[in-house]
């Protein structure tokens, strides 16, 4: 009668086993059905804001990325390689958190985060601006290329979406002041 009974405890257990595992996949497979587009910056780390910090093994940088699509709440992300035979770092984050080069990390951030306005007048309103101001530096930076003036950084490239990630993160004062650099650059 105890075989009996261990018997059947070992088949629900197995049940439980399987549904569980199901269900664990199901969740990773259908996550409101929209897989958020991202921009990948390779040896980039983004500082701050960090609300989710796990170990993944050496390749495993994919796994963070998916986390992170999956992740109402995260809007960019890092992963720090691994030092060694140690462990790497994924570290989600809230908001497209300052950043800058270096050859530990890589880094993304969902493409369209800061341009959906989700009801509020004040996020609305400087997307709007941000997005005027980022169509006007890339305006200036074509300039600067046609008139062949040479001036190259952080100031002068052409990517429209990296301009709006700046003025987002930057105050009006220093939106001004970038500007007027450029203006009387060009």
């Amino acid at each position: 009668m105890a075989k009996k009974y261990l018997l059947k405890m070992k088949e629900l257990l197995a049940i439980k086993w399987i549904a569980l595992v199901a269900i664990m996949i199901s969740g990773l497979m259908v996550s409101d059905g929209v897989r958020a587009e991202m921009i990948i910056e390779k040896n980039k780390i983004l500082l701050g804001d960090d609300y989710s910090i796990f170990s993944l093994k050496r390749g495993e940088r994919k796994r963070c990325r998916t986390a992170c699509e999956k992740d109402r709440r995260c809007q960019s992300w890092t992963f720090v390689r691994p030092q060694g035979d140690g462990l790497g770092q994924c570290r989600l984050k809230r908001s497209l958190a300052p950043g800058f080069g270096n050859s530990c990390c890589v880094s993304g951030y969902k493409k369209n985060d800061y341009r959906e306005n989700h009801g509020n007048k004040r996020r609305g309103k400087k997307v709007a601006i941000c997005d005027e101001w980022a169509a006007e530096a890339v305006e200036i930076a074509q300039e600067n290329r046609r008139q062949a003036c040479g001036y190259r950084g952080q100031a002068w490239h052409l990517d429209e979406n990296r301009y709006f990630r700046r003025c987002m993160q930057i105050g009006p004062k220093a939106r001004a002041s970038e500007r007027r650099g450029q203006q009387k650059a060009i």
